[in-house]
């Protein structure tokens, strides 16, 4: 239980969870209750309790020398609410408790700490007062966002040299969660033949955030030789086998309307001077699976 309080005021307010510290899934309803006391008259424009998402975010943006600079800045934005006392004035010696239920939406963003941008969900009890500082009180809701169900396999990615050669990744998926080993196989089928000095695999994160003059943070957070120094020949395919770690680290992928995360596996041959052929596919990682 966590309580917001303004000693200039006679008025208190509190919020609680049916599972405290405990993860919630989406999908699931979340069962919260809000507390409302008062010892004088407190005038409201309302009393609410919300589902609130709390983000930060960094962008970066030119100032009227052109200098470029980067500004941390925090946004909230209900996307449930409930309203428990609407505009009026709240008696003396007033005791109440209220009981919201919120499900929570199968497409919500999941929980996200990363380095250019964080976010994370609140249940969030609202006094709001005309001309005075709200009284508030939280707490914060770990929510996971598990994978689909079904999962279709096959043969995925771009290429970026199709007429030369043609890598595909092999995969069973491309729904992963944080903690699991991504296995597969990168498919190279030359069309011409080229020398390459290597065969290289990453798993590569990166973070978004679109406003003012963009902003990017990219981590590479796997990197696999497949293969040294070779000679590919057109007619013949050659499979690649890989296993790679995705962190646990709270940073799935995600979208919200300031930022975005993506997950990308790179395949690259690496050839001496000439242009790397590479291939690349997105794939979604989520932070849990769904309870048994």
């Amino acid at each position: 239980m966590v309580l917001g309080f303004l000693k200039s005021e006679k008025a208190n307010i509190s919020v609680s969870v049916d599972k405290p510290g405990l993860p919630y899934y989406a999908g699931e309803t979340i069962h919260a209750t809000a507390a409302l006391e008062t010892e004088t008259e407190v005038k409201v424009r309302s009393v609410s309790v919300a589902l609130v998402a709390w983000e930060k975010y960094q962008y970066r943006e030119r100032d009227n020398e052109g200098d470029i600079s980067s500004v941390w800045t925090t946004a909230e934005d209900a996307l449930l609410t409930e309203t428990l006392v609407d505009e009026g004035t709240i008696p003396a010696r007033f005791r109440q408790t209220y009981r919201v239920d919120f499900r929570i939406p199968l497409d919500i963003a999941p929980p996200y700490t990363g380095k250019i941008t964080q976010n994370r969900w609140l249940i969030k009890a609202v006094m709001n007062r005309p001309m005075k500082k709200d009284i508030s009180a939280e707490v914060e809701i770990p929510i996971i966002v598990p994978p689909p169900e079904t999962s279709q396999s096959g043969t995925f990615g771009l290429c970026s040299h199709p007429d030369d050669v043609d890598i595909k990744f092999v995969l069973p998926r491309l729904d992963w969660v944080e903690g699991e080993q991504v296995e597969g196989l990168v498919r190279i089928a030359p069309r011409k033949g080229f020398g390459a000095s290597g065969v290289r695999l990453e798993l590569v994160r990166t973070e978004y955030v679109p406003r003012g003059l963009g902003n990017t943070h990219t981590v590479t957070e796997a990197k696999v030789d497949l293969a040294g120094g070779k000679d590919f020949r057109p007619g013949t395919a050659t499979d690649f086998p890989f296993s790679v770690l995705i962190p646990k680290q709270g940073c799935p992928s995600r979208r919200t309307g300031r930022s975005v995360v993506t997950w990308v596996l790179r395949a690259s041959i690496n050839r001496r001077l000439a242009k790397d052929f590479t291939c690349q596919q997105e794939i979604w990682v989520h932070n849990g699976r769904a309870p048994m």
